[in-house]
């Protein structure tokens, strides 16, 4: 029986961007498989890089603190929010962004 992790992966193979960021959530938490901040950051990448709205949230959480690996970067930080305001207005159909 396929597992979580298998449709993941397949999806992810495909680009999905929801399945690229529940993959960087597994790797992150070290569920289902090993903890790895590298990997877990390299989906989260991918998915906000793929227009995944909670990825870019991440990643802006991510630089803002330097997890996962990463130097500690406020505009790279403000750079992910501002995208991820962008993308969430774009779904909402949000003309204006503060």
């Amino acid at each position: 029986m396929p597992t979580a992790l298998n449709w993941y992966l397949t999806a992810a193979g495909k680009n999905n961007p929801a399945a690229l960021r529940k993959l960087g959530m597994l790797f992150e938490a070290g569920r289902g498989v090993r903890k790895n901040p590298a990997t877990a950051f390299s989906y989260f990448d991918r998915a906000g890089a793929a227009g995944d709205e909670p990825a870019m949230r991440r990643l802006a959480a991510i630089f803002g603190a330097g997890e996962m690996g990463q130097p500690a970067n406020s505009e790279l930080a403000q750079q992910w929010r501002e995208r991820a305001d962008r993308a969430l207005a774009a779904v909402n159909g949000a003309t204006a962004i503060r």
